[in-house]
């Protein structure tokens, strides 16, 4: 747009190009007129404009043409129901049924028992250490800024539970007496902390998160308990094979599994004595095999035959 023009500069302007002056009036008038150019159509009420775009905008792609809000509650008040799944999006929700679907999302059966099982260990823990307490024989020291373990922990504090958590791991055991094994000890751990989750909604109470500064102190406890059952042997599953005897030996033999008859037989006889007699174990040990580490000699007893082993191997020949 120009600078805006004045009536004078206007009456100058129509006298050089020697055309007829306008008069004031004539052209305040035209001024007050609609303007219906080229670039500018004359101006619409909203009601108008709302009646346009509901008769002109077809439905088009992905959307329907606009609905206003007359024709909505029309709708709803003859089917007597929300507008319905249609498209691209399903019916509007409510908070009261995502607030049940959510509910609905529950841990399987097996979880749960599992989150049953170490909460109850804690309050068990918790209700006997206090007791203990008040009859002067807990482990309170000066300077120790909690006593009493809190038996629910709705409302416990980081702080506080980062102080119980480090005691707990080291006192709780099994009705025998026996600790339990570091697998199933850091399995109660977080079974209190689905509980804090899903049971108390509470998510400010990630101990096992490594970030989590506050309980750094429980984290070191823990894994240091953990690393002593484990040299402890508890919960160590020590997977052993038990040897052929001379019998099963023998029973190769007569069932032609190993036989140097045939090219199966015999390469099962190498693969079985490679085992035995020098102690390759992996598939790898078999693999890497190489000619020039075996040698053939005879001494005073007879024939004799010598293996090397790899430098990579821990076994010697």
């Amino acid at each position: 747009f120009a600078v805006p023009t004045t009536t004078t500069a206007i009456y100058q302007f129509q006298t050089q190009s020697s055309t007829t002056p306008m008069a004031t009036a004539a052209i305040e008038q035209v001024q007050t007129q609609p303007s219906t150019t080229d670039r500018f159509t004359t101006p619409m009420t909203i009601a108008a404009t709302e009646q346009t775009e509901h008769q002109s905008s077809p439905s088009t792609g992905r959307f329907a043409a606009p609905m206003t809000t007359a024709e909505i509650e029309q709708l709803q008040t003859r089917y007597q129901c929300p507008l319905s799944a249609t498209g691209h999006f399903d019916a509007p929700t409510t908070t009261t049924a995502i607030g049940e679907k959510t509910k609905a999302h529950i841990p399987n059966k097996k979880t749960q028992q599992s989150t049953r099982y170490g909460v109850s260990m804690w309050e068990d823990w918790a209700v006997n250490r206090n007791k203990a307490s008040s009859q002067g024989q807990g482990s309170v020291q000066a300077g120790d800024k909690y006593v009493m373990v809190p038996v629910q922990l709705q409302s416990v504090s980081a702080e506080e539970m980062n102080f119980w958590l480090t005691r707990f791991i080291f006192e709780i055991r099994k009705q025998d007496g026996t600790p339990y094994p570091f697998k199933t000890l850091y399995l109660i751990v977080s079974a209190l902390l689905r509980h804090f989750r899903n049971n108390l909604g509470r998510r400010d109470m990630n101990f096992l998160d490594r970030n989590d500064v506050r309980f750094v102190e429980f984290r070191k406890a823990l894994d240091t308990r953990m690393k002593e059952l484990a040299a402890q042997g508890v919960g160590v599953e020590v997977r052993r094979v038990d040897p052929l005897t001379e019998e099963d030996e023998e029973l190769l033999w007569t069932s032609g599994t190993i036989s140097t008859e045939t090219a199966t037989g015999l390469s099962y006889g190498v693969f079985y004595y490679n085992c035995k007699v020098f102690g390759l174990h992996s598939m790898d040990d078999h693999l890497r095999l190489q000619v020039d580490q075996y040698q053939f000699g005879r001494d005073n007893t007879g024939a004799y035959m010598e293996y090397t082993g790899s430098v990579c191997e821990n076994v010697q020949g």
